[in-house]
């Protein structure tokens, strides 16, 4: 059985997470939906910092009217893309505990997103600045 729709749009590794919180379609209360649907988008929320801090000084997002469905791009300048992405991390680890807490069924597999994760953040601070 197939995980429900996320309410948000995802990106592919938010999808995944969003997925391995749902195993064999499980669903969720409507709270901890939500903090699986914010997990979700912390994931991919770090993707795009992790892209910033590769490729320039500014973040370029599609922001979608949940409403109307229209489609605005925005540009951020982002000046401290590091500790944003550190501080993102650390409320992504909050709330997959919290999902742990509140007994969000877990598989074998729940552990890769986060896993992986860690290990690029410990990556990125291991690197050199500049």
């Amino acid at each position: 059985m197939a995980a429900p729709e996320p309410t948000v749009l995802l990106g592919p590794r938010g999808l995944r997470l969003w997925e391995a919180l749902h195993p064999d379609g499980a669903r969720l209360s409507t709270a901890d939906a939500m903090v699986a649907e914010e997990a979700c988008r912390l994931v991919d929320r770090l993707d795009r910092f992790d892209e910033q801090m590769s490729q320039g000084a500014f973040l370029e997002l599609d922001v979608v009217d949940d409403d109307t469905g229209a489609v605005t791009h925005v540009r951020v300048v982002v000046d401290r893309v590091v500790t944003e992405a550190r501080l993102h991390a650390l409320a992504l680890a909050k709330l997959l505990h919290e999902l742990r807490r509140i007994g969000t069924p877990a598989s074998e597999d729940d552990g890769d997103e986060v896993d992986e994760v860690a290990a690029r953040r410990a990556r990125r601070l291991a690197a050199p600045a500049g």
